[in-house]
């Protein structure tokens, strides 16, 4: 798992601390709104399951997960999980995002976006980040779109508790 400490005058982006595993479970299984992951539309036992599989995952190498913090009081606003691959292409995928919803539309998620961009083109020579997106979830979609993501293609059938969701991969050259 890789693990990075970036801030700027807003905000810090590290490793999630231990007592906030808590503000984890919150945001993964007692928040009822299903679009409150700029990643997409996920109901309680959805969330539960990734949770575990979220946190299986970070032994594998390329992986991350970081908490989004309010750089001057410690408080955890947001949280990021993603990997980088090198196979290819230097790529970085976003497989969670999420800003409290407390914190949302104040400049919080964009922030943390850009710094995470810059620190992965500056330290790993990544050139593109990719994001998937339920097309239920207009409000992340707008969210990408501003930070000048673009449809890269169409995953007609991604399951849900709502059926069957369309998802739309992002991409982003940085």
């Amino acid at each position: 798992m890789h693990s990075f400490r970036i801030s700027n005058e807003i905000i810090l982006i590290k490793k999630i601390d231990k007592e906030n595993i808590d503000k984890l479970l919150e945001w993964y299984v007692y928040d009822s709104d299903p679009y409150k992951y700029a990643t997409g539309v996920i109901d309680k036992k959805t969330s539960i399951l990734q949770l575990k599989s979220m946190l299986d995952s970070l032994n594998d190498e390329g992986n991350f997960l970081a908490g989004i913090y309010l750089s001057n009081s410690n408080v955890m606003i947001g949280m990021l999980k993603g990997s980088i691959n090198f196979k290819k292409e230097p790529l970085l995928w976003i497989n969670v995002f999420l800003i409290d919803k407390q914190y949302q539309n104040k400049g919080y998620g964009t922030s943390a976006v850009c710094m995470l961009f810059s620190f992965f083109k500056e330290n790993y020579n990544i050139s593109r980040s990719l994001i998937s997106v339920s097309e239920c979830n207009s409000k992340a979609i707008s969210f990408w779109e501003k930070l000048g993501f673009k449809e890269y293609k169409r995953i007609n059938e991604v399951s849900d508790s709502h059926g069957l969701n369309p998802a739309i991969v992002l991409s982003k050259n940085l």
